[in-house]
């Protein structure tokens, strides 16, 4: 987790109650912990997510066939979740 986005929105914190600024040394622990917490509840629901989809062989192969469709330059039309997946039909989509 201590990558290149952590570590840049470490070193732009500003100081602390104590007015020790953060990104001049090394984290203590619990603050590297209170810090990539973050990013880690984040990652971990992507996993998560991940995990549903390989879980489930219709949505996986919709996946791979969206991926393949990117890869190949979109060629044809984009594949859709309906032909993979019946139910998707009568699901409308909500918009993020």
């Amino acid at each position: 987790m201590w990558v290149r986005e952590t570590r840049v929105s470490w070193l732009q914190k500003g100081p602390d109650a104590s007015g020790r600024i953060p990104g001049k040394f090394w984290p203590y622990p619990a603050e590297l912990y209170a810090h990539l917490s973050g990013y880690a509840a984040a990652m971990e629901a992507q996993c998560q997510a991940i995990e549903r989809v390989i879980q489930q062989p219709a949505l996986a192969a919709y996946a791979t066939a969206r991926r393949n469709w990117a890869a190949g330059g979109h060629e044809g039309p984009a594949p859709k979740r309906e032909d993979f997946i019946p139910e998707a039909r009568d699901v409308r989509r909500v918009s993020r």
